[in-house]
């Protein structure tokens, strides 16, 4: 009996240690899993210090990069403003003008323009204060890209910095294309083109201001010859608040329910013609402007709209005798 009891006593020893080794090594994973979590959160957080680091770096090294190209850089303030137009060459007149950061009275700045493929250099007056001019006269003829740098020489070094470029030259005019609605077309049946009388276009100075014109039409060109203009009906609702628009018919009918809606304006033509749809005006100085509204292609089923051309970009000008 005592036999069996020594054997009894000693197997529940056994489970007894194997229990708390068991134990042991639990507190022990645990211990491991919470330092591993913590090494975790601290790699984490040196990753985040690094990151915020890498930050402020690169934000320093950009203000320093900013800082050192503005050094480099002379002009404080440009300005390019159109002064008139020159009828004998169809060119429009500007003046540009620069504003040095640092000048002295030996101070020499160079206007370098380039137009199109060509280049020329322009030298610039002294107007005083660290301000340097320059006249310009650049035609209207044709669709020429517009780039200016100026070049100053100070103390025998010499510095250049770009002033800007424009698309056209015909961007500086005194119109500009303010854009256009209406669906233009309400069908087409039996070789009779339907113009709706709701297309409208608006037009906006340098400023991208609305602006009222001179002589509003619209023109519809049929295979690039003129079958139709009429005076562009201004709506009175809208010069209320300053904002000039221009449609093909009168647009009574917007604020009068009462009054009949004008009928489409109808043109011939047949599947293969190209219609164009213009919007015309002149400036205060009798300058006229011709400028795309739609172009429309008439196929076997119908008009469809036509790529506009790259001159469609530009105004076509009339120059005043």
């Amino acid at each position: 009996m005592n036999e069996n009891k020594h054997s009894w006593l000693k197997q529940n020893w056994m489970q007894l240690a194997s229990l708390i080794l068991s134990a042991v090594l639990l507190a022990v994973v645990l211990e491991q899993q919470n330092t591993i979590g913590n090494l975790e959160r601290r790699i984490l957080g040196l990753n985040n210090d690094l990151e915020r680091v890498n930050d402020s770096v690169y934000s320093i090294s950009g203000r320093v990069a900013d800082g050192i190209e503005q050094a480099g850089q002379p002009v404080e303030t440009s300005d390019l403003k159109p002064t008139g137009l020159d009828r004998e060459q169809k060119a429009l007149l500007a003046e540009m003008s620069v504003t040095l950061k640092s000048w002295q009275e030996d101070t020499k700045a160079v206007l370098v323009v380039k137009l199109g493929e060509t280049s020329f250099e322009i030298p610039m007056a002294a107007a005083g204060n660290g301000t340097y001019t320059a006249p310009l006269s650049l035609p209207t003829e044709g669709q020429q890209e517009l780039t200016m740098a100026v070049a100053v020489e100070r103390d025998g070094v010499f510095t250049r910095q770009e002033l800007g470029g424009w698309g056209y030259v015909s961007m500086l005019l005194p119109y500009q294309s303010n854009g256009w609605g209406g669906p233009v077309w309400e069908g087409y049946q039996d070789g009779v083109l339907r113009l709706s009388p709701d297309t409208c276009f608006d037009i906006c100075d340098r400023e991208y201001q609305s602006v009222r014109v001179n002589d509003p039409q619209f023109r519809v060109y049929r295979n690039g010859a003129l079958v139709w203009e009429e005076t562009a009906y201004l709506d009175p609702n809208l010069t209320q608040e300053s904002y000039y628009t221009y449609y093909l018919e009168d647009t009574a009918h917007f604020a009068d329910a009462t009054a009949e809606r004008p009928e489409p304006v109808e043109i011939a033509c047949a599947p293969g013609d190209e219609i164009l749809v213009a919007f015309a005006c002149t400036d205060d100085s009798g300058l006229g402007y011709e400028f795309t509204h739609t172009r429309l292609t008439i196929t076997e089923t119908g008009p469809e709209e036509a790529a506009p051309l790259m001159s469609d970009e530009s105004p076509r000008l009339h120059w005043p005798e």
